[in-house]
């Protein structure tokens, strides 16, 4: 499973590239939730996924992923982000983002935020979050299979939550048998600046990547 995740192929689009929209990214989205049991509890799970009691303590998980190559981390850290980005990217042109005189960019980077856009790029970053996460977990086993390198990447995405969600809580009324009440409710907003950070790191990585293969190419021709 984690390596069909390795295999599959995302389209990010930092630095100013036209978007494609696919449009097909949301049924994933609705699937990968069903399949990870998510449709409801997923950010309830993001917090007691590697901090619940059943299965290997929080020193033993630190244990396994100090095994984990420095270099796969990199490479996971950077298929995670390519991941985020295509999901937010997608959610932000299904929101409405995109209209027929106007070039979309990574949002974050080349879109100067309006209230009105403010909001599509908070809603864009929350759900884009969920539908990375449920892609990302759906290549997660359970837990007695799980090794150094699925911790690797559930941490990360915790982290990336952290960064990601904004956490309010706010009163609103609500209709009860005794009349209406106010309610104390729990909210969540994306983190528009997160957007731009997620684009940063994949641009900044193609780039590395692009350079490495350029030093191998002439190396390779030099070696001729």
């Amino acid at each position: 499973m984690l390596s069909d995740f390795f295999k599959k192929d995302v389209k990010g689009y930092p630095s100013g590239d036209r978007s494609l929209g696919d449009k097909s990214r949301c049924g994933v989205y609705e699937n990968a939730l069903a399949k990870a049991g998510m449709a409801v509890a997923s950010f309830a799970v993001a917090a007691s996924l590697t901090g619940c009691s059943v299965g290997p303590s929080r020193a033993e998980i630190d244990a396994m992923k100090d095994k984990v190559p420095e270099k796969l981390k990199k490479e996971l850290y950077a298929k995670c982000d390519s991941t985020l980005l295509a999901n937010m990217d997608q959610c932000y042109q299904i929101g409405g983002g995109q209209k027929p005189d106007e070039q979309v960019y990574a949002v974050g980077i080349a879109i100067q935020l309006t209230e009105e856009k403010g909001d599509l790029v908070s809603n864009s970053v929350l759900n884009g979050y969920k539908a990375a996460r449920a892609e990302i977990l759906d290549t997660i086993p359970e837990r007695s299979q799980r090794t150094g390198v699925h911790y690797v990447l559930m941490d990360y995405m915790n982290d990336c939550a952290d960064k990601a969600i904004r956490h309010q809580t706010d009163y609103e009324p609500c209709l009860t048998t005794d009349g209406m009440k106010m309610k104390l409710v729990e909210k969540k907003f994306g983190r528009p600046e997160f957007y731009q950070t997620v684009a940063e790191r994949v641009a900044k990585n193609r780039a590395q990547q692009m350079q490495t293969s350029a030093k191998i190419k002439s190396a390779q021709q030099t070696g001729r």
